[in-house]
């Protein structure tokens, strides 16, 4: 099921950037106007992004003895330095508005306690809008991611052809008839939508699951793959035809877009160009929203018009990022590698 040869997919890490701006850019809508009403559908793709790699990663090892373990402590070090560092986002902001204006947002325990269950990605559901992760709310993608990477590793014989297949079918039914229920699939962020947001998570994973397997490709180029991305997420779409255009993009055209970046490889600039883009596209996913709300809370108390303090967000985030990834978050990763191998080294038994 697995490549004995591991190759790295750069157009699907370009696909992973482009898809990260296109939800900033769908988060600050009411600042900038509505460029990206079709943003939230980014998270589908990244569920069959994340499927696709773990499949082409952890098929051989799943199917050992301890393959579960490999898979865990792979994700821990990928998820968890990023989380932490987004809380100490989080906490410096929540401190910051305190001493402002303590009568804006949550209190400071209630928010504080939030920030502390983010950094385990365990739900805290506080205020108005029933968000599970309230502190930092495109969490509940990566928590979901978590907990379905656990659940393929641990039952892995189950997602095996047939097995596989029936999953695959009965979460796709489900989650038709979620959007059908609620007219869109922006679901999974609120306690009300979180069936939604699992049913999402369930079908985008296996989808990608069942790509790397099948091994059908079709070399298109790098471009056709990132401008079909942008054109779904960003064209205008009528309330009527909201619910048919996300179910043809969650079953269509996200699988598409995956397999066309699967397929092809950049090369020259274009290949620098999704270096980046991969780079900043895990930390600008989980950084922009507390790094933009600091600076938004910022501009409000200084008088700055909300468009200004978009740009300058954005510019912030893309100059940042990079940044972030190559000084803080590959050091963390590899000192949490060597720290985890050592420690399973020291429990292996000897000889």
């Amino acid at each position: 099921m697995g490549s004995s040869v591991r190759r790295k997919y750069e157009t699907l890490d370009a696909l992973r950037g482009v898809a990260a701006i296109l939800v900033v850019l769908f988060h600050i809508s009411h600042a900038i106007g509505v460029v990206v009403p079709n943003g939230y559908l980014a998270v589908d793709m990244f569920f069959v992004l994340s499927g696709f790699v773990i499949a082409h990663s952890y098929d051989d090892r799943l199917s050992g003895r301890g393959g579960w373990k490999i898979l865990a402590r792979a994700r821990i070090i990928r998820f968890w330095p990023l989380v932490v560092l987004a809380a100490i986002i989080c906490l410096l902001k929540a401190l910051a508005s305190e001493i402002v204006d303590s009568a804006s947002g949550l209190p400071i325990s209630i928010e504080t306690s939030a920030i502390f269950a983010s950094v385990f990605l365990l739900p805290l559901p506080v205020g108005g809008d029933n968000y599970l992760f309230p502190a930092n709310v495109p969490l509940w993608t990566l928590a979901l991611e978590l907990y379905l990477s656990a659940a393929f590793a641990l039952l892995f014989p189950l997602f095996v052809r047939r097995g596989l297949a029936l999953t695959l079918l009965v979460s796709g039914i489900w989650l038709a008839a979620l959007i059908a229920n609620f007219g869109s699939n922006d679901l999974g962020a609120s306690v009300s939508t979180f069936w939604g947001g699992v049913a999402r998570a369930s079908f985008g994973f296996l989808f990608g699951v069942v790509l790397c397997r099948s091994n059908i490709r079709l070399s298109v180029g790098p471009v056709l793959p990132v401008m079909l991305l942008v054109l779904f997420l960003a064209w205008p779409v009528p309330d009527e035809v909201r619910m048919i255009y996300d179910m043809a993009f969650v079953f269509v055209a996200s699988p598409l877009i995956v397999m066309l970046g699967a397929s092809s490889e950049p090369q020259g600039a274009q290949l620098r160009v999704a270096h980046y883009l991969g780079a900043i596209s895990f930390s600008l996913y989980m950084l922009h929203g507390p790094i933009q709300g600091g600076i938004f809370a910022a501009g409000r108390v200084l008088g700055i018009s909300p468009l200004s303090l978009a740009i300058v967000s954005l510019v912030v985030l893309l100059i940042l990022c990079p940044l972030v990834d190559r000084l803080y978050d590959q050091p963390v990763r590899k000192f949490l590698r060597r720290i985890l191998n050592s420690a399973e080294g020291a429990r292996a038994p000897a000889g």
